[in-house]
């Protein structure tokens, strides 16, 4: 009787210890960024870039089908993403690209689905 309880309580402990640290789901319009490696929130300072750097990150949103583009000069111009991949089970936009920018750099690096097409989110960006 003894070893059922124990094993009863050992399962309990074992569930809500799993519900208990799991982490928890994003919100919609959360953004996770590695760039060149190094983790960068969204608003923070850029790393070093060059043009040619490498994007990790995601993006949670409900939709599938969003148009993405970048830009190293606050959209003074824009270049379209490799294509973008989408985890329906998840629904994270999953970036997994290196830019190939030629023109300046100058005031933030942006992501964004411009135009538009993701109303109420707001678009990825750090400073230089």
């Amino acid at each position: 009787m003894h070893f059922r309880i124990a094993a009863i309580v050992s399962c309990v402990t074992l569930a809500c210890a799993f519900v208990l640290l799991s982490p928890p789901a994003a919100a919609y319009g959360e953004w996770t960024m590695l760039i060149n490696g190094s983790n960068t929130p969204s608003g923070s300072a850029c790393p070093a870039m060059d043009g040619t750097d490498t994007i990790y990150g995601t993006f949670h949103w409900a939709t599938l089908g969003l148009a993405w583009n970048y830009s190293y000069d606050n959209f003074t111009h824009r270049k379209v993403t490799p294509p973008v991949a989408y985890n329906t089970g998840t629904e994270l936009y999953i970036f997994d690209f290196t830019t190939a920018w030629t023109g300046s750099i100058s005031s933030r690096f942006v992501i964004s689905a411009r135009p538009y097409s993701a109303p109420g989110y707001l678009d990825y960006y750090c400073t230089f």
